[in-house]
């Protein structure tokens, strides 16, 4: 396995569809100048709810389809991938931590179950969950994903044990790995089994059910690194490693 930094994309796009329950209105206009971490969209309902550019550029073009649906706002990237800086967190309490990070869009990477869609950041979750492997064929592994990281993943762990509620953070692994075996702050549980064994709902359905009335909120294991990274350096992060044969 070699691990190597791809080329820097010359265009970017955000597509609101990729974000189930945003109801999208616009931030920006082509030809606007972001950077990285300005909002390009904003939901209507949730307004602190936003979704920010991974790239410094100008705004290229708003893709719409029918009936106006905003589908994409691609952004040309400058090259200098200047960021906007939202400050160090030094800590604090829980709405303050929730209103910093929906300040940089960082809400856009939560889910709340039931139903799969964008967390609401009034909420307060019974739970929340990490799927800490990805069982899907070719899917990276997690050593890869987290190498050199895992300072920054245990800062989104701990930022995490501050928005949870009661039920605190869960984090699925992978049975017979034990490259998450050293996170603190988080209930760890071992599952194996092929594919979907590593999805966050089979996770949930086979540690605590979700009951009626409650919400659970769920985040990427590679979000919670970028979480993470963003507290330590107040610069919005937007790293993925993925897996090509």
């Amino acid at each position: 396995t070699e691990c190597a930094a791809a080329p820097a994309p010359n265009l970017v796009a955000i597509q609101p569809p990729d974000y189930p329950g945003l109801t999208p209105k616009l931030a920006v206009k082509a030809g606007d100048a972001v950077s990285a971490g300005d909002a390009l969209v904003f939901d209507k309902t949730f307004t602190n709810v936003k979704v920010a550019s991974p790239v410094a550029g100008t705004v290229k073009e708003v893709v719409r389809g029918a009936k106006r649906r905003i589908m994409a706002i691609v952004v040309e990237a400058s090259g200098d991938q200047k960021h906007r800086d939202f400050g160090v967190w030094n800590g604090g309490d829980r709405d303050a931590l929730v209103a910093h990070l929906a300040e940089a869009g960082l809400f856009a990477a939560f889910r709340q179950r039931p139903f799969d869609v964008l967390a609401n950041p009034a909420d307060t979750p019974r739970a929340i969950y990490v799927s800490g492997f990805d069982s899907a064929p070719l899917a990276v592994d997690t050593g890869v994903a987290t190498e050199g990281r895992m300072d920054d993943l245990q800062r989104g762990i701990d930022a995490l044990g501050v928005l949870a509620g009661s039920g605190g953070v869960h984090v699925g692994t992978r049975s017979g790995d034990n490259t998450l075996a050293g996170l603190n702050g988080c209930t760890t549980t071992s599952f194996k089994g092929p594919h979907p064994a590593g999805n966050v709902g089979v996770q949930i359905h086979h540690t605590a059910p979700i009951n009626k009335g409650e919400v659970i909120w769920t985040m990427g294991l590679q979000d919670v690194i970028n979480l993470g990274a963003f507290l330590r350096s107040g610069l919005y992060c937007a790293d993925r490693v993925v897996a090509l044969l």
